[in-house]
């Protein structure tokens, strides 16, 4: 099935990439995030895990992140890349998005939408109706053992949230023994370890500096600003290398 799900992908690809991306000589998109919450205990989370590899590889204007979670471990297999902090995030979007429920593969869409994580088509419409906010100056760039936020001025209704992301983009891939994925061996990608709070910002010009933990220094990493409450998501921007900036 998972080949199948690869083929169908290329052709939405194929469609709705020129639907959601600019002309290359057009001013570069900003950042949608897209979160998936996941389970290695999931059956239907693999495919959604291939479809959230492909938004990665193929759309640059996505910053695409997954969030397992550790709320199926009972059924008789342990996620070794959950952590219990993902499932608070996700309980908090059901608050504010008014689900009656929290479910796997569930894809958050720029903190303000969601849709099942293995319904790609309605997935990609709801990414490419997203209007990011391309009058906000938001960078983070690599220093050492520090990352340092450059946020512009911005016209905010309240103070936003900050978050530091660091995520593993390629971990090795897991044999699954037990559950519903017994016998299968999953790859997962831009798995968040550890999202945090590193401050708030008013709108005001200025620099933010993150310190980087032992664990963070050798992962990808990102920052989101983002209204309080888990509320829609106001700015993002990868974590660059000095020598990229």
């Amino acid at each position: 099935m998972g080949s199948l799900f690869r083929r169908l992908n290329v052709g939405i690809f194929g469609f709705f990439w020129f639907c959601g991306v600019a002309a290359a000589d057009t001013p570069a998109r900003p950042l949608t995030v897209v979160e998936l919450y996941t389970s290695q205990s999931c059956g239907y989370c693999p495919d959604a895990e291939v479809f959230l590899q492909d938004l990665s590889d193929q759309r640059p204007d996505v910053l695409a992140l997954q969030f397992h979670i550790d709320y199926w471990d009972y059924m008789g297999w342990r996620d070794t890349l959950a952590r219990p902090e993902n499932a608070e995030r996700q309980k908090a979007y059901k608050r504010n998005l008014q689900n009656r429920r929290v479910y796997t593969p569930q894809m958050v869409i720029h903190g303000a939408y969601e849709v099942s994580g293995d319904r790609p088509e309605k997935a990609l419409a709801q990414i490419n109706a997203v209007e990011p906010r391309a009058d906000i100056a938001l960078k983070a760039q690599r220093a050492g053992d520090e990352v340092v936020v450059t946020l512009g001025q911005a016209d905010l209704p309240q103070d936003a949230v900050i978050w530091f992301v660091p995520y593993m983009e390629n971990p090795k891939p897991v044999a699954i023994k037990r559950g519903d994925n017994r016998g299968r061996t999953l790859k997962s990608s831009n798995v968040v370890k550890g999202i945090r709070r590193v401050g708030a910002w008013s709108g005001d010009a200025g620099v933010m500096r993150v310190s980087l933990t032992e664990d963070e220094r050798g992962l990808a990493c990102a920052v989101i600003a983002q209204t309080p409450g888990m509320g829609p998501v106001i700015a993002a921007a990868r974590c660059e290398d000095s020598s990229a900036m």
